[in-house]
């Protein structure tokens, strides 16, 4: 099942150990906000290989954005990371080709929280835990085409055990 909008049953991707990805997913995003429920459970606490990977950013959901077929020309997502011992949440963006990566807040293992990105005039709202920052985005309005962007552990390393988050978009 994949998830396609608001009020959709509750999804856990799995990346298994050795692999970025739980699948390969397709949706389209519609709208000016995207809004979901995330939780992790302890297979978000790891440990990289190299230890200068630990701080790469896994990503956890969000969507391409200003009509870009690619991601990496401009997209917001959060990501998460174990850093510190702690599990991080950050806003994960590209804005024309360029990206910025901000720490948003930490969250704790086993909990569910409500997270949401908003569209706004040449800057996406990121929401989680109380917790609000604004970042800047290369267009305005809805998206004119926007693909979902699912699940996915990495950088340089792939996940180093299974790893499962559970998603329901709201």
């Amino acid at each position: 099942m994949t998830l396609s909008g608001p009020g959709q049953a509750q999804e856990i991707f799995v990346i298994p150990q050795g692999e970025q990805r739980s699948g390969y997913r397709f949706g389209f995003f519609e709208g000016e906000k995207l809004r979901f429920k995330a939780r992790f459970d302890s297979t978000a606490i790891y440990k990289t290989q190299s230890p200068e990977n630990q701080a790469d950013c896994n990503k956890l959901y969000g969507f391409s954005d200003c009509g870009s077929f690619s991601h990496h020309q401009n997209s917001a997502r959060f990501g998460w990371r174990w850093f510190n011992d702690k599990l991080e949440i950050l806003a994960y963006t590209y804005v024309n080709g360029e990206r910025q990566i901000t720490l948003l807040t930490d969250i704790q293992i086993g909990q569910t929280y409500a997270y949401e990105i908003e569209l706004g005039t040449q800057v996406y709202i990121f929401r989680v835990n109380g917790v609000e920052i604004t970042v800047p985005r290369a267009c305005n309005g809805p998206p004119a085409w926007s693909a979902k962007l699912f699940p996915f552990f990495g950088g340089d390393e792939k996940a180093p055990h299974t790893i499962r988050i559970q998603l329901e978009e709201i």
